[in-house]
């Protein structure tokens, strides 16, 4: 997930169970904090590209880490169900 730029429907695709809503809503907070970057493309229809900052790129390791102690807790106490993963590599 954090190895390419991002279009808002493939955002919303990779984060299943997130409304529209929270989305862009948490979309403009990481942007204000300077973590992600928004490119909009003057194009009909409207074009718009997230990608990752050098300071959000190094939140990575940590995310990463987080999401292999959530599945081997998963593993270990309860269950994983693949809608409910969501992958960290690729963007």
């Amino acid at each position: 997930m954090f190895e390419s730029d991002k279009r808002y429907k493939e955002l919303n695709v990779a984060i299943p169970h997130v409304s529209q809503k929270t989305l862009t809503s948490k979309l403009k907070e990481l942007e204000a904090k300077g973590l992600i970057n928004r490119e909009a493309f003057p194009e009909i229809p409207p074009k718009v590209v997230y990608s990752l900052t050098p300071l959000g790129r190094k939140i990575k390791p940590i995310v990463d880490e987080m999401s292999s102690w959530g599945v081997e807790y998963a593993k270990e106490h309860g269950e994983i169900r693949e809608d409910e993963v969501v992958a960290t590599s690729g963007m």
